[in-house]
This record gives structure tokens, C-alpha cells and sequence, in this order.
């Protein structure tokens, strides 16, 4: 979303008129408000669950005998090129893994994976919990876990189709890291955007519930997390390209004050030969690479939009205008593009020659600030430069 933030500008970007000012007094305020209110000084002019750390089994030695039982079946729904993990553990009262009895792994070959897991009957412990747990991951992040199976005896047993489902994944360091410095307890998850098939790291909406100190509000204001969240603008634009494919396939594609990347992904999915994410925040950037990642998509990246040439078939555009002070920027999209396509919340039926509006389209920022109604209508406008309209 950023594409100009408070002290720093390129040149022909519109400086910040007004500083962020935070808070008095020692009041704990609750998350949403603030971020919300860092929003609303952007507009006076300043313009995935994470996995816990796996406990480790302890591997004992067990003794050793000719005589091994087995665990049979297939799994799936498991991915190609993916590779499966499976584990038969005793588990504590604490559910945690105590103790390795035996595991397997497999290659993922996109249809159903047969198994066969051999095991001592006699280490299987009496009277204790044992399961059979699998995990699924690809280029070592985790896409999928195996639901906890109850194995209540040291028998051969036959456990037919077992689906694997969703499992959370480990959200990249970097990211999470600056978010953690902000507030120290948030956490990113990989969060699939309503009404599409894309994915984004964002914050935990179970994070915005609780009350602030005076220092995590005096910090979320200086340096708002933009990144880790998908923007009304941004879902609306993401919406229509993956309802409008032709206004991207086979074309150039940039798109100014990217944030989360939510619009480039959807134009690279969209069949884009070319998507250039942008943005001035190397926070921004580093979400750019995760979420493109997450959705399987290749994007390029650039810090600096009016060092790019003038090569672009369209520049999109969603939630950068902020108030009428940065409507010069519309100009400026003109300059590296033949074509823009604008989303905005703030900023409505702006007059200028070039640009027409499409429609209004309603969505909400995800996770959901609370924002008033008003900033849940979208305005998308369309422009082409004078000569190519001729």
C-alpha cells in the first residue's frame, strides 16, 4: 500500500504535509482504533498460524526384533513434489512427543500415496498414548499436517485413505521479526483473502483484540504495518483482475505502492507477462516476495518508480491517493504506463480529463479494521494516455 511514506519521497512524489503525532497519557488502547487512526493520518496527508517450534522426540534405542508389524494405507490429496514425514510416537499428557518409535518418508506424487510404517511391537508401550502423525511440506515449509491417529495396540493394522488437511505454516522471519518489534506478541499467519483463491501473510486478527501500551501505540503510529495487511482497495482491484483477466494477459504490468502485493500477485495470476511490484518500504518489498511465493507467482521488484522507463501497458493502482493533496500522482502513473487502473477509498470522483470511473464495488479490509462504511466503497477508475486514446 505504501508507496510514499513520511520522510521519504522521489522525486515528483507528494511530500508529507502533517506529522504523526501519537497519543498522551498512559492509557492502553486497543489495537484496531490505532491502526485505524494511523490510517486517518495517512489520509490528512502522510503520504499465516504460525507453527509453534516442534518439540523434538527423544529417540531411544529399542530392541531389536525379527518379528516388525506395520501400519498401512494411502494418503490423499498430497501435492507433487511435496514430501511427506510420517512418525508413530508415544505422546505425553501434555500431547507433546515423547518418545520416536518409528517414521517414513515418502515423495508426494500428486495422486494417492500409498504407506507401509514398520514398527517393533515389542517398544510399543503399554498403557501410554500412542499416534501415528504425518506433515507435509514443500521447499521446507510446512503445507499440510496429518490429524493425530490413535494407535491403541501393537498389532499390523490397516487405516485405509487418510487426507492430510491444511496446516499452518511458518511465517517468514524477516517479516515477522519487524512485526515483533512493533508488538512484540503478533504474530503473521497465511490467511486466504475472501471471494479469491489468494493467500497473504497478515497479521492474526487474534492479535488486534487486546489493549496497547503507550509505547506499542507511540510505535504502531510512527511506523504503521501497512504490509501485513490486504487494504479494501487492494481486494477490490484483486477481484477484478481475477474477474477481468483481459486487462492484464500477455501485458506489462506495474503496480504502484504495492504493500502486501495483493494486486500484483492477482495480475500475474491473471496471465500478466510482466509484474512489477513497487514500493518505497523494504518491509513491503520483503511481503511482495513472501506472498508471491505463497501463491506460486513470479514477480519483479523496484523501490524507485520514477526510475523505471516509460515500458509499462498498465500501471495499477489501489489505496495511495489518500486525500486530493496526492491527486497529482495520477499524472505521474500516466508517465510510466499507456494504460492505469486506480482503486480508492479516500479520494472519489476526482476530476481529471484522463480518468473515468468504472463503478463502485464494496469490500473490507482484511483482517477487518471496524473502518466506517464509507471506506468499504471502492471507486475504480480507468485512464489512458491522450495519444493512445487517439
Amino acid at each position: 500500500m505504501v508507496a510514499h511514506r513520511p520522510g521519504k519521497t522521489n522525486e515528483g512524489a507528494v511530500p508529507c504535509r502533517m506529522p504523526c503525532h501519537c497519543p498522551a497519557g498512559g492509557a492502553f488502547v486497543p489495537f484496531r482504533p490505532i491502526l485505524f487512526s494511523a490510517v486517518l493520518l495517512a489520509v490528512a496527508g502522510c503520504g499465516s498460524q504460525p507453527s509453534e517450534a516442534p518439540v523434538q522426540p527423544v529417540e531411544l534405542p529399542v530392541q531389536q526384533s525379527d518379528i516388525l508389524n506395520q501400519l498401512q494405507g494411502r494418503l490423499i490429496g498430497v501435492p507433487a513434489g511435496s514430501q511427506v514425514e510420517l512418525a508413530l510416537l508415544e505422546v505425553d499428557r501434555r500431547d507433546q512427543p515423547d518418545r520416536l518409535l518409528s517414521s517414513l518418508q515418502l515423495q508426494g506424487q500428486g495422486e494417492p500415496l500409498p504407506f507401509a510404517l514398520q514398527f517393533n511391537p515389542e517398544a510399543f508401550p503399554a498403557g501410554r498414548t500412542v499416534e501415528l502423525r504425518g506433515r507435509v511440506t514443500r521447499a521446507g515449509q510446512l503445507i499440510m499436517r496429518l490429524p493425530a491417529i490413535p494407535i491403541e495396540s501393537a498389532g499390523s493394522q490397516a487405516l485405509g485413505d487418510l487426507r492430510p488437511v491444511p496446516g499452518a505454516m511458518t511465517p517468514p522471519r524477516e517479516l515477522q521479526q519487524a512485526l515483533a518489534a512493533l508488538l512484540g506478541d503478533a504474530r503473521l499467519a497465511a490467511e486466504t483473502l475472501p471471494g479469491t483463491d489468494l493467500r497473504l501473510w497478515l497479521i492474526d486478527a487474534a492479535n488486534m483484540d487486546r489493549a496497547f501500551s503507550p509505547d506499542e501505540t507511540r510505535r504502531i503510529l510512527e511506523e504503521p504495518p501497512y504490509w501485513c495487511f490486504c487494504w479494501a482497495s487492494g481486494l477490490v482491484l484483486a477481484q477484478w483482475l481475477a474477474e477481468h483477466p483481459e486487462w492484464v494477459r500477455g501485458r506489462r504490468v506495474l503496480d504502484f505502492g504495492a504493500g502486501s502485493g495483493v494486486a500484483a500477485i492477482a495480475a500475474a495470476k491473471a496471465g500478466a507477462a510482466e509484474v512489477v511490484a513497487c514500493d518505497l518500504d523494504p518491509l513491503a518489498l520483503a511481503a511482495c516476495r513472501a506472498n508471491a511465493a505463497l501463491n506460486e507467482v513470479q514477480l519483479s521488484y523496484s523501490a524507485d518508480f520514477f526510475a523505471e522507463a516509460d515500458r509499462f501497458d498498465l500501471i495499477i493502482v489501489a489505496d495511495v491517493l489518500y486525500d486530493r493533496a496526492n491527486l497529482p500522482l495520477l499524472d505521474q502513473f500516466l508517465s510510466r504506463g499507456r494504460e492505469a487502473l486506480v482503486a480508492d477509498s479516500r479520494v472519489r470522483d476526482f476530476a481529471h480529463p484522463l480518468y473515468q470511473r468504472l463503478g463502485m464495488l464494496e469490500a473490507c479490509t482484511w483482517p477487518d479494521l471496524a473502518e466506517p462504511e464509507e471506506f468499504r466503497r471502492v471507486s475504480l477508475y480507468h485512464a489512458r494516455r491522450a495519444e493512445a486514446a487517439a
